[in-house]
């Protein structure tokens, strides 16, 4: 059995295969207990368990009565979780069934279709699962019973978009004396450390880590609160929250909004930084910046804007890591008919790069230049702008008619060329936004105006 396939989370999944980490038999059997798989797949592991790996006792503890063999447990797990759910699914005269699906917002939605039977219902549910994958949190089927004066509800289970069975059902885990592997703490190595930008999985909001809390494998994490969710604080005010580790991974989205907070927040927590003044003026100015737009207001009677300072070490680094994914090479025109440049559009194609201009994502078009290296105006033109409805009415031209110009990344630097009519500080601060260029991601950015023929535009002639 390769267990670290029923661990959730990849990240730590991949930190206990990569440090060669072992786990016994019980501490197996609890990984499984956690894992997302379905009953059926955890009842064919437990199996396997018991017939291929070493029993073992299972001292007395806040979830066991001593019990001297492990492989005797499981397999009366496994009875007692089948014999709740054909308990649970069976139809019985004044019982129904009602699929239930949670979506993301946190918002129940409850099918209007009453079902006799378990299977008729677990086909509403997929159906509606499958057709709204990306909106749904998670579902189950709910056991109700209808009486002369009332309807009630009975018992439930979760189930997964294909209808597998993913709990046995919650009231009879509740009443009986089953115990639960879910509870259990064992050693489970993880990569994360305090500081670290996590996420929940299914969730995939940014959260800090800011403390372990080893005795139920679970940490606390800094997070923006959410009141769609009815949360006590108001929605993007910061807030403190318990998360499971084993639903626990790396944030690799982009930060939004405040979100954007929560990355400055971490590199606080990492480097112990005591200067809490700061921090309460980024959050200030993320704040404002998010409910008005209008955040320079704040700092205009002779403060600071924080991110202008250079005397923080772990702020320009926060910057750095922040930038560093947006820079860029490529080409541009600048498609206009107006002499002075006011009425114009910027029309480029760029890639991703390295500070030694070596491509770090695939282009959005494939690079037709000589080389084979970068785009060329001429065959770009040609081959995506002209005669492509998209770009009405300048498809019409020709890749020389509006000034053009290329950015090009080598040694940490950063070099412009382009058209001289297009050397405006306007402007050269959109093509600087454009590709991502800021003093946080290139050592040096360098104008070249090129008056020669191989820029020459309309406004040339």
């Amino acid at each position: 059995m390769n267990i670290y396939d029923y661990i959730n989370s990849p990240d730590v999944a991949e930190h206990c295969r990569k440090i060669g980490h072992e786990f016994n038999s019980l501490e197996m059997a609890v990984i499984i207990a956690n894992s997302n798989k379905s009953l059926e797949e955890k009842h064919e592991a437990y199996r396997e368990i018991i017939s291929d790996y070493p029993d073992m006792g299972m001292s007395k503890s806040s979830w066991f009565e001593q019990n001297e063999s492990l492989h005797e447990y499981l397999q009366f797990v496994i009875d007692w979780q089948q014999g709740a759910i054909s308990r649970f699914c069976e139809s019985c005269e004044n019982t129904m069934f009602v699929p239930v699906w949670f979506k993301k917002s946190c918002v129940e939605d409850r099918s209007d279709r009453l079902f006799h039977d378990f299977e008729q219902a677990k086909v509403e549910l997929c159906y509606k699962y499958k057709r709204n994958k990306t909106d749904i949190r998670d579902a189950e089927i709910e056991r109700v019973f209808l009486g002369r004066k009332s309807y009630g509800w009975n018992d439930s289970v979760s189930l997964n978009e294909y209808g597998e069975i993913l709990e046995p059902p919650f009231a009879e885990q509740i009443s009986s004396a089953y115990d639960d592997f879910k509870s259990v703490t064992i050693n489970l190595p993880v990569p994360f450390k305090i500081g670290d930008i996590v996420t929940k999985i299914g969730v995939d909001k940014p959260m800090v880590l800011y403390q372990f809390m080893n005795s139920d494998m679970a940490v606390n994490c800094y997070v923006l609160s959410d009141n769609n969710c009815g949360h006590g604080s108001l929605k993007g005010n910061l807030d403190y929250d318990h998360f499971s580790l084993w639903n626990l991974t790396y944030y690799r989205d982009d930060f939004t909004g405040m979100e954007r907070f929560l990355k400055y927040l971490g590199h606080f927590i990492t480097e112990k930084n005591d200067n809490l003044p700061w921090l309460l003026d980024l959050y200030l100015m993320f704040k404002t910046e998010e409910t008005s737009g209008e955040y320079k207001e704040l700092f205009r009677n002779g403060r600071h804007l924080p991110l202008e300072k250079e005397d923080s070490v772990w702020l320009r680094k926060c910057k750095e890591e922040e930038h560093d994914s947006l820079r860029s090479f490529g080409i541009f025109w600048l498609i206009t008919d107006s002499p002075d440049l006011e009425d114009h559009k910027l029309l480029y194609f760029n890639t991703k790069c390295d500070t030694e201009g070596k491509v770090t994502e695939p282009p959005p078009i494939p690079f037709n230049a000589k080389n084979g290296k970068s785009f060329n105006h001429e065959a770009t033109w040609e081959q995506h702008i002209q005669g492509n409805s998209e770009h009405k009415p300048y498809n019409k031209k020709e890749f020389y008619y509006y000034p053009r110009g290329r950015v090009q990344i080598a040694n940490g630097s950063a070099t412009i060329y382009l058209n001289p009519n297009l050397n405006r500080g306007s402007i050269i601060e959109e093509i600087k936004e454009a590709f991502g260029l800021s003093k946080y991601n290139v050592r040096k950015i360098r104008i070249v105006a090129d008056g020669s023929r191989h820029y020459e535009c309309w406004l040339d002639k």
